[in-house]
């Protein structure tokens, strides 16, 4: 599952805690969602679902790695055009 805890969801649910965009992967993964679905209780198209869910399969520590070059990525594209 997203390995937190029942009680720290309980306090981001209340408005007592953030919640990270590591964590809000972890969670998005554990329900098969994608993050647009958790936030704004929509999808995009299913290529940011595939993205997501391949996102969520990265190692947490490599995770911070695999942002950078995401980064590096888009910012490539939008260069481009």
């Amino acid at each position: 599952m997203s390995e937190l805890s029942e009680g720290y969801i309980i306090q981001i649910e209340g408005g007592f805690k953030s919640l990270s965009v590591h964590s809000l992967f972890r969670v998005a993964g554990a329900l098969k969602v994608s993050i647009d679905c958790l936030i704004y209780g929509e999808s995009r198209p299913s290529s940011f679902g595939n993205i997501n869910l391949l996102l969520s399969s990265v190692s947490d520590n490599k995770l911070e790695k695999t942002e950078e070059l995401l980064y590096l990525v888009v910012d490539g594209f939008c260069l481009e055009n």
